[in-house]
């Protein structure tokens, strides 16, 4: 961040500054009204698009943990040395999550969200989760976003996760948001099923160069075929799979 405003012209910077100042002061569990409507302000003098775009860049940084490594205080020291989170990182951190929601719906990034919701809850040896605040705050951002794929992220987050704190929230938030849709639960939890690139219902297809090729699965049986650009199929490889697996 501290490199990407250093590279802004002197009037733009200082417009990302205040956005960035109010964001430090996310200090409480959950953003107040008054909070939020600052941030909007905030929000429409940056531009939606322009903050989105940053906000997926900077999120996906996240889990790559800190830009300076930490040298543990003795041989085998694992705690000095751990990928935590400075405090007022994890706030700022946790105030442009909360920002999220409040941007119109066709920007909203749920996946970068949870992205940063995982690194975030991940456990630390020696120390516990990584930050539990800025896990709790995209939690938060995904259930006030309350979209499917944003219900979907949770899902996947509520069997990924095993900090028992956490599930707790997720399991909160993931109840209000499916109710919110009007979905039946057990609807919602498929969202949170990985689909490994299949297009629709048993079948993947990649383009190779001139060439395609076609992954069907149907029920236990796979079959990868071969297409020429003209559409005519070149080789096909029977294998078998486990059904869990299909």
């Amino acid at each position: 961040v501290n490199d990407d405003l250093r590279q802004l012209p002197a009037a733009k910077r200082a417009a990302w500054s205040e956005f960035l100042q109010h964001a430090l002061t996310a200090k409480s569990a959950k953003p107040s009204a008054k909070w939020k409507k600052t941030a909007s302000a905030l929000i429409k003098s940056l531009g939606a698009k322009k903050l989105t775009d940053q906000l997926v860049r900077w999120f996906a940084l996240v889990p790559k943990g800190r830009s300076i490594r930490q040298i543990g205080m003795y041989p085998g020291d694992q705690r000095s040395a751990s990928d935590t989170m400075i405090d007022e990182n994890a706030d700022i951190l946790r105030g442009l999550l909360w920002c999220v929601p409040l941007l119109p719906k066709r920007y909203q990034p749920p996946q970068a969200v949870s992205a940063v919701g995982f690194s975030a809850y991940k456990k630390v040896p020696g120390v516990g989760p990584r930050a539990v605040k800025v896990g709790n705050a995209a939690v938060y951002s995904l259930s006030e976003i309350g979209t499917e794929d944003a219900v979907g992220q949770l899902a996947i987050m509520k069997v990924r996760v095993k900090f028992g704190t956490a599930q707790k929230q997720i399991e909160k938030a993931f109840d209000a948001a499916a109710t919110a849709l009007g979905l039946p639960r057990d609807e919602i939890e498929e969202l949170g099923v990985p689909s490994y690139g299949l297009d629709e219902v048993g079948l993947r297809t990649e383009t190779l160069g001139d060439y395609r090729a076609e992954l069907r699965v149907t029920g236990t049986n796979a079959e990868l075929c071969w297409f020429d650009s003209k559409g005519k199929q070149l080789k096909s490889v029977p294998a078998k799979v486990k059904a869990e697996s299909a």
